[in-house]
């Protein structure tokens, strides 16, 4: 539904993708977290810990904006509804 411009549908598919994206970012970086385990290069495990670590957090902040686009769309979807009555 479009309310002012905007089409929440729209952003709340947009949201969704970008947060399943960074999920399975957060999870590519572990496996292959886990396969430099094995290289043994304390290095570049904990590059490999910090950006899974930043991965994570960004999706935990892309949820709360999903979770507002969510309050937003039903709270002008509200204002904009007919009611239609019988005379």
């Amino acid at each position: 539904m479009c309310e002012n411009g905007m089409n929440y549908t729209q952003l709340k598919l947009v949201f969704h993708q970008m947060i399943v994206t960074s999920e399975l970012l957060e999870k590519n970086l572990t496996q292959w977290k886990n396969l430099m385990d094995s290289a043994r290069s304390e290095h570049l495990c904990q590059l490999l810990e910090d950006s899974i670590k930043k991965t994570s957090e960004a999706a935990s902040s892309l949820k709360g904006v999903f979770s507002e686009i969510n309050r937003l769309s039903d709270e002008h979807h509200h204002e904009s509804e007919v009611t239609i009555t019988k005379i």
